[in-house]
């Protein structure tokens, strides 16, 4: 009878929250972190969708553990199915309609740490994520889609708080200098991340496609996308290098070495005459 009781108390809360636009999160021990025990693995990721990635930080970074559970536990208390209806408690809002780009720039900041603990056979570990924009740090909190409001369609974030950012800030930028010079080391002058013509006119990424392939996109800066071509398979792939002063796009494989695509006037080809200039440093073996 107790148990019923129980029960029916709790459907009765739930159907209020939905009622006054309001949700709640029931106390999970599985997502907050009480205490982390002996020794920790820590793992970086960097860049968009970094939790997601394979290709962890090459980096002798490490921080205190009761500063990582704050920090943790602190994300993990924000209710999307809440701030929706509260938006006003976040701090930043982006909306690419208004500024093109800006939300990209924040996703490629992503900075994801992984802590590996106690008894690491068993694949325990905790991460969190955390962004950067204007010098500043962030959760990402929610997405407000097309279904939602005009004028609150965006993503939001909020700020982590004063201590956490004195004290995460030049942990987090030495996590990105080891990661720049372990690139540099493993890429010569080539990169797998966005990077741009020497005037900003235009921007290369790189993708992986089911199919195995690499895929390159060449955009403006206005995110208008001018082609796009599948040079080789994504095993094979080395990184992409532009040259100090045209347009010509560089891109390295271990299959087919370091081939150019030029721009014609409307769109990147092929070029098989093209001489690689002798500042453009290959991937070292």
């Amino acid at each position: 009878m107790i148990k019923k009781r129980l029960t029916g108390l709790i459907l009765i809360v739930l159907s209020l929250g939905l009622l006054t636009g309001c949700s709640f999160r029931l106390p999970s021990s599985e997502l907050r972190i009480d205490n982390i025990e002996g020794d920790i693995q820590c793992e970086f990721r960097i860049g968009n969708n970094a939790q997601f990635s394979k290709n962890k930080v090459m980096t002798d970074t490490v921080f205190d553990k009761e500063e990582f559970i704050e920090l943790f536990n602190l994300r993990e208390s924000y209710n999307p199915n809440y701030l929706k209806y509260h938006l006003d408690e976040c701090s930043l809002k982006i909306d690419s309609r208004e500024k093109p780009g800006e939300f990209e720039k924040i996703d490629r900041s992503e900075i994801n740490i992984k802590v590996l603990y106690d008894g690491m056979e068993k694949d325990r570990y905790s991460s969190v994520s955390v962004f950067e924009y204007n010098s500043k740090l962030y959760f990402f909190v929610l997405c407000m889609g097309s279904r939602s409001k005009d004028d609150e369609i965006g993503y939001y974030y909020i700020e982590l708080p004063e201590d956490m950012q004195e004290y995460w800030h030049p942990i987090l930028e030495k996590v990105r200098e080891d990661d720049k010079k372990s690139k540099e080391k493993d890429y010569g002058s080539f990169t797998t991340e966005r990077t741009y013509t020497y005037d900003k006119k235009y921007y290369a990424e790189c993708t992986v496609q089911s199919s195995g392939m690499i895929l390159i996109e060449i955009t403006t800066r206005n995110n208008i996308r001018v082609c796009s071509f599948k040079p080789c398979r994504a095993s094979d792939f080395w990184g992409i290098c532009w040259e100090y002063d045209n347009y010509n796009l560089w891109i390295q494989s271990s299959d087919t070495g370091c081939i150019c695509y030029s721009f014609n006037g409307e769109e990147w080809e092929r070029n098989k005459d093209a001489v690689m200039p002798d500042y453009i440093i290959r991937r070292h073996s």
